[in-house]
Parts: structure tokens; C-alpha cells; sequence
């Protein structure tokens, strides 16, 4: 039979951690639209998505021109299935001081690891749907251009959806600091209330829009996240500086948060009592809204791409063998000064290459080689000055 006090227990944690989560996690507010997607078992949700045709000419003889109106489910699945398990020695907890003993270390445990990882997951999703959809440009802040920047990404989203979408605005610290220290942003800035879970939390806001300022730890554009211990950026991630999206538009659910609790005469494993969590969750964004969405990001250098340079089969050319990473491709430049390139570009006047064929040069000429993703932006690139002895 189950123990009647640790469900008790059980029970408290769950209500309290529910509250820590609302007080350190910045992206809660996202789960407010999870009410949009139907679950009907599994590790899948859908999204409902209305297609219709637009107006179309009168007729006096055949009446109404007619169109149909398409009701269907978007299918997304659940990717992070996340947990951990504590056990603490039944000699050090007893059950006189249990709760407050096992409430520190939930407590911790979910301010210090569960929030933070939640948070960079989200935003890291956010960046690479919006990527994936040519929403996101590169941007370095500084004091004199970010009042300018940050307004015509604003406005640039606007121009699609117009002004009664509401907006929030996510932006990290490091680039809220910058707009702080613009004269132009005193005219512009107000103290808004922002509800999540119905708590009103006071915030900057720009334009009216409200702004919720985020650690730049959990604000990156790739995250590595460990089977065993929590997650990290990537080696490839870059700063992300804001995401300003649509507040409708961005869905996330969590399916489990669960606490669960097992006294040491049930433990089977030690003597100890023992606390186990899971969070299952994921977020989305539908299809139809990913026009209100835009990332910016600080950009950075790509991966150093190493080809080896050779004489070419045909005079006057040159060659060049590297093995791009699986699903990517190679492409070309050659142009008489240094290039600038930056990971996540996409390059313009570039040519589709094959490893190994010929490219014809001059000697002093600039060949530029690129490693580009499936979606044609840069993963690896080389700026290589052309030797004499490279030529045919």
C-alpha cells in the first residue's frame, strides 16, 4: 500500500516548484498559447491551420464565386523528455525535517538547472526555425546604431502583420545594456505590467512593446544538451542579441512536470529517501507565424575550412580538395581583395563546387572556398591567396 505521507509530500513539491518555475524562468509566459494544440496521446501535438482563397469576382448570372476552407492539423512532436533522481541518506533527513530538507534541493535544483535549460532550449528552437526561414540576421550592438536596429526589426515585422499583433520583445542583457546607454532610448521607454500565469511582473517596455531582458547564458543560438548533466552552448553558438516575436505566435507545452517521492522503506535501491523529476516539453511555431518572428544575432567567424590547393587538369587553373561534413555542399568565390566572411552568412556570386575540379585563377587572385549547410549558409570557409605553383 502507498504511503500516505510521502504522496502528501509529493503533492507540496509539485505546488511550490510550479511557483519557482513562474518566478526564474523567462520564457514561461510561451505556454500560455498551449491551449492552441490538441494531444491525443503519444510523443505528437497538432496545431490547427486554416487555408481559404481570397475574393473573387461577383456574377450576376452565376451568383458568389466559390472557394473552399481547409481545416488541418499540423503534427509536431515532443523532443525533450528530461529528468533526474536524488536520493537522500535516511540518516541525515529524517521525516521530521524532510520537506524542508528535500524542498532546498528541489529548489535549487530547479533554479540553478531545470529553468535555465528550459530557457535555452526555447530560444535556441526559436533561432533555428526562424534560420531555417530566413528570419534572423546578424548584428553587432553598439551604442550608436541599436536605438536605429532594434526599430527597423521592429518595423520590418510590423510591415507584415501590422501594429494590433501584440509583440514581446526577448533581448539579452549584454545587448539591453547597449540600448540603455542610447539617448534615444529614454524617449521611448515605459513601465509595463507583463501577466504571466496571471502575476503581473513589471518590465521595460519600447514602443509599447514590453521587453523581458534575458541571461545571455541562456540566450545562444545552439545548445549541446547532455544524457547525464544539463546542457551547454555548442561550439558553434552564437550570442543571439533579441527575438521579437509575435506573443500568439510562439507555443510552448510541457506535458509532464512531475515530482515524485519514495520513502526509504520503499526505496529498493539504498536507504534513502528518494525524489524523482522529469519535464516533458517542447515548443513550436506554427507555420502561418513565422512571419512575426526575427531574430538578431552577434555574429561570428566560420570553422576554418582546410582544402588542399593543387595544380588543376587544364592550364591557367587550380584545384582544391575537402570532404564537406554530410548533408553540406562546397561552393567558390574568386575575387582580386580579402573577403569578410561570417558563420551563418549567405553568400552572394558564389559558384557550386566539386572537390577536386578545376577553377580557373591568376596568381595573387583571392579564392574564397565555402562549406554551406543544406539551407546554403556558411559552415566552414577559407580566404586562400593563389601561389604561382598552384596554377597549371
Amino acid at each position: 500500500m502507498a504511503d500516505a505521507n510521502v504522496l502528501t509530500y509529493a503533492q507540496i513539491f509539485e505546488q511550490v516548484l510550479d511557483e519557482q518555475m513562474l518566478e526564474v524562468m523567462t520564457s514561461a509566459w510561451m505556454e500560455a498559447n498551449a491551449s492552441q494544440v490538441r494531444y491525443s496521446g503519444g510523443n505528437t501535438v497538432n496545431i490547427p491551420k486554416m487555408s481559404m482563397e481570397g475574393l473573387g469576382n461577383y456574377s450576376r448570372s452565376t451568383g458568389f464565386d466559390n472557394g473552399p476552407v481547409t481545416l488541418t492539423w499540423e503534427p509536431r512532436t515532443l523532443t525533450q523528455d528530461r529528468g533526474k533522481e536524488f536520493n537522500l541518506d535516511a540518516q541525515d533527513v529524517d521525516e521530521t525535517n524532510f520537506v524542508l530538507q528535500a524542498g532546498m534541493v528541489m529548489g535549487e535544483f530547479q533554479r540553478t538547472k531545470v529553468a535555465p535549460e528550459v530557457d535555452a532550449y526555447r530560444y535556441s528552437k526559436i533561432f533555428s526555425l526562424a534560420n531555417a526561414d530566413l528570419k534572423t540576421g546578424a548584428y553587432s550592438p553598439v551604442v550608436g546604431t541599436v536605438y536605429t536596429q532594434l526599430k527597423t526589426d521592429i518595423s520590418a515585422i510590423q510591415d507584415v502583420i501590422g501594429e494590433t499583433e501584440e509583440l514581446v520583445i526577448m533581448i539579452s542583457h549584454s545587448a539591453a545594456n547597449t540600448l540603455d546607454l542610447s539617448t534615444e532610448f529614454d524617449k521611448d521607454v515605459q513601465i509595463e505590467d507583463f501577466m504571466v500565469g496571471g502575476v503581473a511582473t513589471k518590465v521595460k517596455s519600447f514602443d509599447g512593446i514590453p521587453m523581458i531582458r534575458i541571461p545571455s547564458v541562456r540566450f545562444k543560438s545552439a545548445y549541446t544538451f547532455s544524457a547525464t548533466d544539463g546542457f551547454a552552448a555548442a561550439a558553434t553558438a552564437m550570442s543571439l542579441n533579441w527575438i521579437i516575436a509575435a506573443r500568439s505566435a510562439l507555443i510552448a507545452v510541457v506535458k509532464t512536470d512531475k515530482t515524485r517521492v519514495f520513502a526509504p522503506d520503499v526505496n529498493q535501491d539504498m536507504d534513502a529517501w528518494k525524489i524523482q523529476y522529469r519535464k516533458y516539453h517542447d515548443i513550436w511555431i506554427k507555420d502561418n507565424a513565422l512571419a512575426g518572428v526575427y531574430v538578431s544575432y552577434t555574429p561570428i567567424a566560420p570553422g576554418v575550412l582546410a582544402p588542399v590547393f593543387a595544380q588543376g587538369s587544364a592550364n591557367g587553373t587550380t584545384k582544391a580538395t575537402v570532404t564537406p561534413g554530410a548533408g553540406n555542399t562546397l561552393a567558390i568565390k574568386v575575387q582580386t581583395g580579402a573577403f569578410t566572411v561570417y558563420y551563418n552568412d549567405i553568400p552572394t556570386g558564389t559558384t557550386a563546387y566539386t572537390s577536386g575540379a578545376d577553377i580557373a585563377v591568376t596568381a595573387g587572385q583571392h579564392l574564397g572556398v565555402y562549406e554551406l549547410d543544406a539551407t546554403g549558409r556558411v559552415v566552414k570557409f577559407v580566404d586562400h591567396v593563389v601561389l604561382a605553383g598552384e596554377i597549371k
